[in-house]
């Protein structure tokens, strides 16, 4: 369990580190989870849709 939980703390980390320098840049970014049916995105892509930080769903069915 302490395994489990170590290795998800370093991803939320990674993720946030991701996302603070996709920030930084001003760039924008998106990735689909087929699998999970789960988008990701940028602050920046949001803003290139001309979207506000938490306008845009996580769920890949309200994306397409």
């Amino acid at each position: 369990m302490r395994h489990r939980n170590q290795g998800e703390e370093a991803s939320r980390e990674e993720r946030e580190r991701l996302a603070a320098a996709f920030e930084a840049s001003g760039e924008g970014a998106w990735a689909m989870d087929l699998v999970h049916r789960r988008l990701w995105s940028s602050v920046g892509f949001k803003r290139l849709l001309g979207l506000g930080p938490a306008e845009l769903s996580e769920e890949l069915d309200d994306f397409v």
